[in-house]
């Protein structure tokens, strides 16, 4: 008998209890109950509560976790579902493999996101699956691994990044069934990009552990084309969270670019190294660094409202501390210097700069 495989669940988006984390806390709020019936799921059809509560006009009371979905996070607990008339049990996984937890997010028109964006909204280690007969296989979480993660995190994990058909590798298509199995370096591919992907530390260190203990020995495999690998997935992640869904503003970018080709106008020399985004270990990211050949760096922070300057002298004395850093430095070495350039600077920010030797530049567009 073959290795039991981990598992990934295809899952209903649900906003129930939504906040900073995912929901599939709660019953769907009206919005996503409509457009899940109109979009044809399958437990949202026929007789289901959900389906009589949208053709009574959203009227009266809603019904009370009508599914899987809505309680998800509250019962850790799934369903195998069913195919056609046969209900599935799932003799291919086992306790102790991986479930992974996948939806598709609505768009800006309320309509569900393609397939390709499927993502992975959280993950649980198998506890128990309880199978009886007639019934499709049910699913629950050990107590130990259970993450259910922020919203802009879950955004940041593409499920066709990790998996993929043996039979045909291109085709993105989830098809019948909410079950799809997967191999131990898929999983490892995830787990090791979620690892990067959250910020809390304490899952940070459950993932690691998981890791160093279920998958110390496995290579993790990726294959979507999002995931092209080491800094620059994480630049990309970094930069929707620097500067938003919407990305970084016109201005910003032209002021950057300033920075970029007129170094020599903020005393500094020529360089050796220059780069736009220069991501450190830490994830985070200046706006410019410079390195130069006897041994000294500048890191430049870019705001393009004076309202924000303070934030952004805050940001340049990090990223200077980062720097010295990562050149083995003391974190007061006179070796780097920390810059903050912006069109004005308010009167918090210049007083923070001089404090804390924050060389600063004002530069209009």
């Amino acid at each position: 008998m073959s290795e039991p495989k981990h598992i990934a669940f295809k899952c209903n988006y649900c906003d129930g209890g939504e906040d900073r984390y995912v929901g599939f806390s709660d019953t769907c709020t009206p919005m996503v109950m409509k457009a899940n019936v109109e979009h044809g799921h399958a437990f949202c059809q026929e007789a289901s509560p959900c389906t009589v509560y949208v053709d009574k006009g959203l009227k009266g009371r809603p019904p009370v976790e009508p599914c899987y979905e809505s309680g998800l996070f509250n019962n850790w607990v799934f369903g195998g579902g069913h195919r056609g008339d046969k209900n599935l049990i799932l003799h291919q996984t086992a306790p102790g493999r991986i479930a992974l937890l996948t939806t598709r997010f609505l768009d800006s028109t309320g309509w569900q996101e393609p397939e390709r964006d499927r993502r992975i909204i959280g993950l649980f280690r198998i506890g128990k699956i309880k199978n009886e007969e007639g019934e499709a296989s049910m699913v629950q979480a050990d107590h130990d691994v259970r993450i259910r993660l922020p919203i802009d995190e879950a955004r940041e994990l593409y499920f066709w990044d990790y998996y993929r058909y043996e039979s045909d590798p291109k085709l993105v298509m989830w098809g019948p069934g909410l079950v799809r199995y997967l191999e131990d370096n898929e999983l490892a591919g995830v787990l090791h990009d979620l690892r990067d992907t959250v910020r809390d530390d304490k899952t940070k260190g459950l993932v690691q552990q998981l890791i160093d203990t279920d998958f110390a020995s496995v290579k993790p495999v990726f294959h979507g084309p999002r995931r092209t690998g080491g800094q620059e997935r994480t630049a990309r992640v970094w930069g929707l969270r620097k500067y938003g869904p919407g990305g970084e503003g016109k201005e910003h970018k032209l002021l950057k670019r300033w920075v970029f080709d007129n170094w020599s106008v903020l005393g500094l020399p020529q360089q050796t190294y220059r780069k736009e985004e220069y991501l450190f270990l830490s994830g985070d990211s200046a706006d410019v660094a410079f390195k130069f050949a006897d041994g000294t760096a500048a890191a430049v922070e870019v705001e393009v409202d004076s309202y924000w300057t303070l934030q952004g002298a805050h940001q340049a004395l990090k990223y200077r501390t980062l720097m010295c850093a990562e050149l083995g430095l003391p974190i007061d070495s006179p070796k780097v210097r920390g810059f903050l350039v912006a069109p004005e600077l308010s009167v918090e920010a210049r007083a923070f700069c001089r404090k804390y030797d924050i060389k600063y530049y004002e530069k209009k567009l």
